[in-house]
């Protein structure tokens, strides 16, 4: 046993009140050494001062004051547990106190998203999801039945920032490592974070100040495309699959009449890897989504003129159109058909541009390529029809 044991412990006294005295502040300075010794007992492979000091820590602390002072050993820790580096004698009882640091970590996240630490959002519930991966089973009832319960409890904001930190942190910490020694698991957790995310998301909706009815949160353009950018970066066909489900089958978010409402900056909002378009739920949705405006162009409107310049689908360039039409004496009747095509077109052109790569946007748009690839900007050049 180090020679600081009793120092330790003494210094941990040193933090606890009466139990019915006021709470008093503990300072930076009596957490200091505190923490540091309890690292260097876990360095050290001295599990039995750490769980000591841990059963003397919570008794004298609140537990948002244990929880900050033990998170750098929690870390070390939860490393020596999956690299099954602690001796079998002390395994249980460390796993135990993981367990209830995960437990106590989940129940004072803010109603912002945010723990009462210091790390980030990104460290804390990449920790989190650390901790659920190496507490195996009693990992996924802490993940089902208290982490989801809490975020569906956090105010809009924090959930906005949250619930994708959180996706992005089981997906790389739970289910990757799974990956690694069984399929069998990594499935049984995947469908874990797919009901997670799916409860998540139906508990996330914000009052709508238009309608006044309840919206889906995916209607957030940034919110919708952390998470995406997440499932891609992970390769989370299914959970990406969906989400994008969702989006498709909300009625508050347009995806079938307007694309610049919320398509076009959905996809400014994913980026211009091209990597990320080739992520298979994001381009099976795209190709869908395509398919739909397509299907609602129609033919070229007879007035139009098959070899007419249709613009580059601003609103300038369909009145310029119109107008040309309507000094033409082209009647109104038509002139109306002409209008609307032009609007569906604008929405198919809008859609491809979003579309980072050029063989992508063929693919899309098939044999509908050469009246739109005139108007196609590849870089500094402009995309001609073959």
């Amino acid at each position: 046993m180090p020679t600081d044991y009793s120092l330790l412990i003494s210094q941990i006294n040193d933090m606890s009140s009466e139990p019915d005295a006021p709470r008093r502040p503990i300072s930076r300075e009596q957490r200091a050494p505190v923490r540091q010794t309890m690292s260097e007992a876990v360095e050290s492979w001295e599990w039995e001062v750490f769980l000591v000091a841990w059963d003397a820590l919570n008794n004298a602390v609140r537990p948002p004051v244990a929880l900050s002072i033990c998170w750098p050993s929690m870390e070390l820790l939860v490393h020596q547990l999956r690299d099954s580096q602690i001796d079998d004698e002390y395994r249980e009882r460390v796993k135990k106190a993981v367990r209830d640091f995960t437990e106590n970590a989940i129940k004072h996240l803010w109603k912002d998203g945010r723990g009462s630490g210091e790390a980030t959002m990104g460290e804390q519930y990449r920790l989190i999801a650390r901790c659920i991966y190496v507490c195996e089973e009693e990992g996924t009832e802490l993940f089902r039945k208290s982490l989801i319960p809490r975020m569906c409890s956090f105010q809009e904001i924090g959930k906005k920032k949250a619930i994708p930190a959180m996706l992005d942190a089981v997906a790389s910490e739970w289910l990757t490592p799974a990956l690694e020694f069984s399929q069998a698991e990594a499935d049984r957790i995947q469908q874990q974070i797919i009901e997670g995310i799916d409860e998540l998301v139906k508990a996330s909706t914000f009052r709508s100040p238009i309608t006044g009815l309840n919206v889906s949160l995916l209607k957030n353009i940034t919110f919708a495309s952390n998470l995406i950018l997440a499932c891609r970066r992970h390769r989370c066909k299914d959970i990406g699959s969906l989400i994008l489900s969702k989006i498709r089958d909300e009625p508050e978010i347009d995806v079938r009449t307007n694309a610049l409402t919320w398509l076009v900056p959905f996809a400014e909002a994913v980026g211009t890897d091209d990597d990320n378009f080739w992520f298979e739920p994001l381009l099976d949705f795209w190709i869908e989504r395509m398919a739909d405006f397509i299907a609602k162009l129609g033919p070229i409107q007879e007035v139009l003129g098959a070899g007419t310049d249709f613009g580059d689908g601003s609103i300038e360039s369909r009145k310029e159109i119109c107008f040309r039409l309507e000094a033409a004496g082209v009647p109104l009747e038509h002139l109306k058909g002409a209008k609307h095509w032009l609007y569906r077109r604008a929405g198919v052109l809008f859609l491809v541009q979003a579309v980072p790569s050029d063989p992508l946007r063929r693919e899309l748009l098939g044999d509908f390529w050469p009246l739109f690839a005139p108007y196609l900007a590849v870089g500094d050049a402009i995309a001609r029809a073959p």
